[in-house]
Parts: C-alpha cells; structure tokens; sequence
C-alpha cells in the first residue's frame, strides 16, 4: 500500500495534463518541457536505464519514476500513441502495394485517402468519405451486421466488406486510433 501511494504521490508532483489535449497519453512532465511519451520512449530505448534518462532531461529521478508509473497506469494509451507516431514515418502506399495481392485487389475499389493522409487510420471509404475506422467502430456496436451499416452509412455491402478487409490488414493501428480517440472521453481527475 505505501507503494501504491508513493506512486500516486510522485504522479501528482510531477505529471500534470496537457492545456489543450486532455487525453493522458498527452501528459507533460511538471516544470520541464517534456511530454510523458518521450520520456517513455526514451526509456524504452535504453531499457529503463532510469538515472540515465533523469542526467539527460535534466529531470529528477522521481520525475522518471512519477513518468513510469503514470506510464504503467496508462500503458494501452502511451503504446498505441507509440505506434501511431511510429506510422506516420512509412511509406504507406508503397507497404500496401508491396502487400496486395489479386485476391484482395478489390478493395481499392472502396478505399481512398485524402491527400498527404496516407497511413491506415486515414483510410477512408470513397464512396462517401467516412473513415474507415469509423465503419469499424460502428460494425463493433451493430454487432458487425454488415447490412445494417451499410444502410446506415449509405454504403453497399461490398463497401463495408472493404472497409472490413482493410481493418484486417492493419487491425493493430486502426485500432490504436480508436482507442485513442475514445479516451478523449476520459476524465483525467479519474483516469
């Protein structure tokens, strides 16, 4: 127990939220100019090597520790935000065309992306401009009743089959968007 509240105690000296973005994953370290996820990443990077990150940011070790443990709080958020960041440095149209095949080449009947939005959570339907993880989302409410959402959206069938099929191909990011954009939602004097 006096873990667990040293722990709380080190994440409200040091980890105070974001002006703008409320979510956590967009917190900044108290008193420095650091977002939490660098110092995550950074971390990672040196395999938690803790008085070493602290020497290097100038920052207390228990601001580290405060940034770990807030970290371990939200761990899903912080990693999808890793592997968002991450996604946006690929070349997209050249990873799905190296991964296309015949069998799947269907689906670029259905898909298209706004200019310069080129990564998978940017996927949009063409016929009517909804993202695809926004097809998905709703699929994951309507219980994946594809007729349903195909009325819904305006969208046939076959659409919504695309959209299904791309999410499939990259499941992990789509989904990481999803939850990042659900935590918006979050209250941080609860989170």
């Amino acid at each position: 127990m006096a873990l667990q509240t040293n722990r709380e105690a080190l994440i409200a000296r040091y980890i105070e939220p974001d002006e703008v973005f409320s979510t956590p994953d967009r917190a900044w370290v108290a008193d420095s100019s650091f977002h939490v996820a660098t110092i995550i990443r950074r971390l990672q990077e040196r395999d938690g090597e803790i008085e070493e990150i602290a020497e290097h940011y100038e920052l207390p070790a228990d601001a580290v520790h405060a940034v770990l443990a807030f970290y371990e709080r939200h761990k899903d958020l912080f990693d999808a935000r890793i592997r968002l960041e991450d996604a946006a440095f690929l070349d997209w149209e050249r990873i799905d065309a190296e991964s296309s095949t015949q069998d799947i080449a269907w689906i670029w009947d259905h898909i298209d992306f706004l200019d310069g939005m080129r990564t998978p959570y940017e996927a949009r339907m063409e016929a009517s401009g909804a993202r695809v993880k926004t097809i998905i989302k709703q699929l994951q409410i309507d219980d994946w009743d594809i007729e349903h959402v195909a009325q819904a959206r305006d969208l046939s069938a076959e659409a919504v089959r695309a959209a299904i099929a791309y999410y499939e191909r990259h499941k992990d990011l789509i989904d990481a968007k999803i939850l990042l954009d659900d935590a918006e939602f979050l209250d941080w004097e609860r989170a």
